[in-house]
Formats: structure tokens, sequence, C-alpha cells
């Protein structure tokens, strides 16, 4: 019977310790799931809400902020003892704005747009042309994204822009 010898991490030689070494950091900083994919990001954290009060919120200087609505759940009134015929007892529907950082408007120029609808296309999210422009199917495409991840918005966040490679990592989000 004939042994097989599988090579540790050290007989791998200089090149396959380079090849390897960012595989293995991977998984054993826990930074992949079952399937050798990276963790998806919790969009949910970046957003703010600011109830009442007028937006954008206060941040870093330079930050750029996008604004959405989304469903809020309101308590239904109490229910009367004898409804009438054909009245319905739904809750009054309500919307409230929340805002998170989004990349500038200078950043979105039609190459990175493009670059997004390719980032997508590869994701099996957007079936459209590149266009190099926002529209209805690439909005769509960034929700699809956006709400697996806590982020239910077609405006394209700045967390979904690092995540996807479109706009650089500050060295302080590190």
């Amino acid at each position: 019977m004939k042994q097989h010898r599988i090579p540790t991490f050290h007989a791998l030689g200089p090149t396959g310790r380079r090849l390897a070494a960012p595989l293995l950091a991977l998984a054993v900083t826990g930074c992949v799931n079952g399937a050798g994919l990276p963790a998806a990001a919790d969009y949910a954290a970046e957003i703010v809400s600011l109830g009442e009060a007028e937006g954008p919120p206060d941040g870093p200087v330079e930050a750029c902020w996008q604004s959405d609505s989304r469903a809020v759940a309101v308590a239904p009134p109490p229910a009367d003892p004898a409804p009438a015929e054909g009245e319905a007892d739904a809750a009054p529907a309500a919307t409230e704005t929340i805002w998170f950082r989004a990349p500038c408007p200078a950043e979105l120029t039609p190459e990175v747009i493009a670059t997004l609808q390719r980032a997508l296309a590869v994701r099996a999210l957007y079936g459209g042309e590149v266009t190099g422009e926002i529209d209805e199917q690439t909005r769509a495409a960034i929700r699809a994204w956006q709400s697996a991840r806590g982020l239910d918005s077609g405006q394209l966040s700045l967390a979904a822009a690092r995540d996807l490679g479109l706009v650089a990592i500050a060295t302080e989000d590190l």
C-alpha cells in the first residue's frame, strides 16, 4: 500500500507559502464563512436615524451622506368592539428617513459606475448592459447586495462601495 504524504505549510517552499499565506491567514482569523467566501459585512451598523431632526448627521468633515426612507412598524390602534362591515383593521404605514455614508458624487464617475455594474454582474445581481450610469436595474442590484447585509436601499453606501472594491478603505477604518 502506497502512502501519500500531505505537505505541511513549511514544506510548500517559498512560492507555495507566498500563495497560501493569505488564504491561511483568512481561515485562521475567521474572516471566511463555511463556503470559503469573505463574511458578509453588517451595513445596518452604518445607519443613522435622526428621528425628527433634519439631516445629514454630524460626522467627519469631508464625509458624504445619502438618505433613504424605510418603513417603520406602527402599533395598531386599539380595536373597536364592533368594526363596521368592510372596514379593515390595517395598521397605519409610517416611514422614517435614514442616513448612511456614501461615496461622494465626484467619486462616482462613469468608470466607477461601470465597475460597480460589472462587480454586481459577477455576483449574479445585475444582468443589464454596462453603461456607466445608475439606472433602475443598477439600483435594484445595489439594493439586493446591500439588503442582504442589513441596508435595504438602492442608494450606494460607502460600506458597499468599499466591499465591492470601488473606493479605497481609509487607514483609520482598518
